[in-house]
């Protein structure tokens, strides 16, 4: 037969301590981390602080600083609005991305994450079932800062920020002609 004290000693033994926070301590003592989720596009970026720039699965584009693994910035897309591509842009400093099947193209800021421009570049149909996916390209040359090429089945686009003009379209036949 166990003998009282044992018991006793048995049971604070299996208890275990329990875990407290002073009033003071509330605001300054914090035990959650942000994780942005499973990552499905990613791109990196040396120069300056090492970043990585993440597209999710849960619609979420991230900025995560590669030494401290910290989150800088993130941004979720409406429900309804998966990330299709992820691309950089060197002037200015931007993220660039695809998503809804080509209905939005968007560029972000990389430093603070700010939307610098929305444009909508591909119909709805253009992208649906059996047609190929929609394509995400940064620009080179003098189209502008900021600038990608959307490729949206048989046009191409380059978008930027509004400007001026209108963003340049270039619609190429069948047989690969443009016309």
């Amino acid at each position: 037969m166990i003998r009282p004290v044992w018991a006793v000693l048995l049971l604070a033994l299996l208890a275990g301590g329990a875990q407290a926070l002073y009033e003071e301590q509330a605001a300054e003592v914090s035990w959650s981390r942000q994780h942005v989720g499973h990552v499905e596009h990613a791109r990196f970026a040396f120069k300056g602080r090492a970043r990585a720039f993440v597209a999710t699965a849960a619609r979420a584009v991230a900025s995560l600083d590669l030494r401290t693994g910290d989150v800088t910035w993130r941004r979720v897309l409406a429900p309804g609005d998966p990330i299709d591509a992820l691309v950089l842009l060197r002037r200015p400093a931007a993220v660039a991305t695809l998503s809804g099947r080509g209905t939005h193209a968007r560029a972000w800021q990389a430093n603070d994450g700010l939307l610098l421009w929305d444009a909508a570049p591909c119909s709805p149909g253009e992208g649906g079932p059996g047609r190929a996916a929609p394509a995400l390209l940064p620009c080179a040359g003098g189209l502008g800062p900021a600038c990608v090429i959307v490729l949206c089945g048989a046009r191409v686009q380059a978008r930027g920020p509004a400007r001026r003009r209108p963003a340049r379209r270039l619609t190429v036949r069948e047989r690969g002609r443009p016309r």
